[in-house]
C-alpha cells in the first residue's frame, strides 16, 4: 500500500528480497513488463540489499522499505 488513503491500483507493488547470504546491489537491473510492450522498462536505483532486506517498487512510488 503507498499510503495515500486510497485503496487503487496505485497500491500494486513489487517486491524484490534478497534470500541469501550475500548483499545484492541491485544497479544494472531493470523490471519490464514484455519485451518491446506496454511500459518502458524501470532501470533499478543502486541500492543494495543485506541478507533478509526487501525493496519495493510502486507504481508511481519507489522506495526501500524497512
Amino acid at each position: 500500500w503507498n499510503h495515500d488513503g486510497v485503496i487503487n491500483v496505485g497500491d500494486e507493488y513489487i517486491e524484490l528480497l534478497n534470500h541469501g547470504v550475500v548483499d545484492v546491489n541491485l544497479s544494472g537491473y531493470s523490471l519490464d513488463d514484455e519485451v518491446n510492450i506496454g511500459s518502458a522498462p524501470f532501470r533499478l536505483p543502486s541500492v543494495t540489499l543485506r541478507p533478509g532486506e526487501r525493496w519495493k517498487a510502486w507504481r508511481r512510488i519507489w522506495r526501500a522499505a524497512p
